[in-house]
This record gives C-alpha cells, sequence and structure tokens, in this order.
C-alpha cells in the first residue's frame, strides 16, 4: 500500500483531498546457494524475479496514471563471517 499527503491540497467538488493512496501487490521466487557453511568464511549468491501491479482507482477515486506495474530481475552475492 502506497500512501501520500499532497503539498498542496486538492478541492473536488465541494471536498478537499489533503492526502491519497493506493493498493499494490507484490511478489517475487527467489533461488539461492551456499558453499562452505560448515566453515568460519562462506559464499552465498541468489538470483530472484518479481514484481508489483497496482490496483484500480486510489483512495479517493482518482485513476492510477502515475505509478506502473512493473517487474524486476535480481541477482545477489555476499560471503558471511562465523566468529
Amino acid at each position: 500500500m502506497l500512501h501520500w499527503r499532497y503539498r498542496n491540497p486538492i478541492i473536488v467538488d465541494a471536498d478537499t483531498v489533503r492526502s491519497d493512496g493506493l493498493h499494490g501487490l507484490g511478489g517475487n521466487v527467489g533461488f539461492g546457494i551456499t558453499i562452505n557453511r560448515k566453515t568460519n568464511l562462506s559464499v552465498f549468491g541468489e538470483v530472484g524475479i518479481g514484481g508489483t501491479v497496482f490496483l484500480g482507482d486510489s483512495f479517493e477515486g482518482f485513476s492510477n496514471d502515475v505509478f506502473d506495474n512493473y517487474g524486476y530481475f535480481s541477482v545477489k552475492v555476499g560471503m558471511s563471517f562465523k566468529f
């Protein structure tokens, strides 16, 4: 869920709108591997794919023409030290 406040309130009909929001749905799937887990120094890597879809109009009924749906691909690598 995104929520924001307008810097300058918006007048719609007779109502003053000071803030608004938008629902979204996100998810991702990842796969990772770790090497040398039982030693003091281990190395890991992960790849993933995911995305976010924004649902319908804003809480105040405005059409969402700002936030596009998007997808992504991620790669993570790292080391861990055990002491």
